[in-house]
């Protein structure tokens, strides 16, 4: 019983000692998330480990630098990669690249659809939902891509259809979040997008990410 504890002990003891100096040379460090951009994925308040060590790929979520010290978002696009954005698709290389995800959108829900939802369904879109009415008849909420296509009302993405200043002043181009591109990835640059695509302040809006920024990849 002793020995079986001591060895535990032991056991515990090492895991936690290579986990420190893990994170004082940088290999592993644990991060919490302060946004929401990358739900419905990554949540507000979670906490997750990154490490140095792994080889960012295209899909997986990167921790790189910026002004807010550590930033994170999913690698959508790397050098030579040919991105456009359809009617709020990602397209890479001519290929559909959001449908290998459950992303999170905006859509436009009728009221009188809503108040006939029961009260957990109804809950989850009133707690996600905008303040403001579009027209006094819609509702707009931001809802998991997943839990909308198998609802049994009708419903609609609400995409944008006219230029976004923050994007126009970026690229000098006459895009949105919704109709971006064509864009070619330059030679060290990377392209980044947040789950939560219409709520994240991603290369959309503030440009290409210097591949030297890399800090981490986070670990699945």
């Amino acid at each position: 019983m002793k020995k079986g504890l001591l060895f535990t002990g032991i056991f515990l003891g090492t895991i936690f000692f290579l986990l420190i100096v893990c994170r004082v040379l940088g290999i592993i460090n644990l991060y919490n998330v302060p946004t929401s951009g990358n739900e419905p994925t990554i949540k507000l308040g979670d906490t997750f480990f990154a490490t140095s060590l792994k080889k960012a790929e295209v899909g997986d979520f990167i921790i790189y630098k910026c002004e807010y010290g550590s930033c994170f978002f999913r690698l959508v696009g790397v050098e030579n990669d040919t991105l456009e954005i359809r009617d709020g698709v990602l397209f890479r290389n001519g290929i559909n690249f959001d449908k290998d995800y459950n992303l999170q959108h905006n859509y436009l829900i009728d009221i009188e659809e809503i108040k006939k939802l029961p009260e957990n369904e109804k809950d989850y879109f009133s707690q996600k939902a905008y303040p403001a009415l579009l027209n006094n008849k819609y509702l707009i909420t931001s809802a998991e891509d997943r839990i909308m296509y198998k609802a049994k009302f009708p419903f609609k993405r609400k995409l944008d259809s006219i230029p976004d200043k923050f994007i126009v002043e970026t690229f000098g181009k006459n895009w949105n979040k919704d109709n971006f591109g064509p864009i070619i990835i330059p030679v060290n640059k990377l392209f980044v997008m947040g789950d939560n695509r219409d709520n994240a302040m991603d290369s959309r809006y503030i440009g290409l990410i210097d591949k030297r920024d890399i800090k981490a990849t986070i670990i699945d």
